[in-house]
């Protein structure tokens, strides 16, 4: 069983008890038919070592795989998607680190599961890059980031072409307008894959 706690010092000072795997799955058994779908939005405000996000991407990994796995420019677009549709925040550096790295290694040995040749590049660093802006340490309840900056969440387009741009929200404005709130930054779309390059 995964411990769910790090130590009583942090249960003290911050309340940081993680749920179990039971209960993690118990709890998205409520929302499945969201949990499976590959753009549907997760965020999760305390995420801990991401026991929620990792399960709510499997999820969504195994719907990539379902659909596509025979057309892997397809299965790439998508996997894409359903990476860049989850967010996660909390207090602890330590915890958004192994959130991240979680992400990641999930998100590849699911694709070393269906493909024998290696992931390109390119595609692995638009994870990273993804994973780096989506998994953030800071604090929702002053909307704040680790630097004490306004707390800023990414709104990704990928299409077809695998070009993708990134767009940046005030995540204040996001609560106080139900999300009804313009970009505060959208930067320009870039090429993940050069389009003469193939994706098998």
């Amino acid at each position: 069983m995964t411990p769910q706690i790090k130590s009583k010092e942090r249960v003290f000072e911050h309340g940081e008890v993680f749920t179990n795997t039971r209960e993690v799955k118990a709890m998205l058994n409520m929302v499945q038919q969201e949990a499976v779908d590959i753009n549907s939005t997760f965020l999760e405000p305390a995420c801990g070592n991401g026991n929620f996000l990792a399960e709510i991407l499997m999820r969504k990994l195994k719907s990539v795989e379902q659909l596509y796995r025979n057309d892997g420019r397809l299965y790439f677009i998508n996997l894409l998607r359903a990476v860049a549709s989850i967010y996660g925040i909390d207090i602890q550096e330590d915890n958004v680190k192994e959130t991240k790295e979680r992400l990641y290694n999930l998100t590849f040995s699911r694709c070393s599961r269906l493909f024998a040749q290696k992931t390109p590049a390119e595609i692995q660093k638009a994870i990273q890059m993804i994973l780096n802006r989506n998994i953030q340490c800071g604090n929702t309840l002053t909307f704040s980031d680790s630097s004490r900056k306004p707390l800023l969440i990414s709104e990704w387009d990928i299409d077809d072409k695998l070009c993708i741009t990134q767009k940046d929200y005030d995540y204040k404005m996001m609560v106080e307008t139900g999300c009804e709130t313009n970009p505060v930054c959208v930067y320009p779309k870039i090429q993940i894959i050069p389009s003469k390059k193939q994706v098998a």
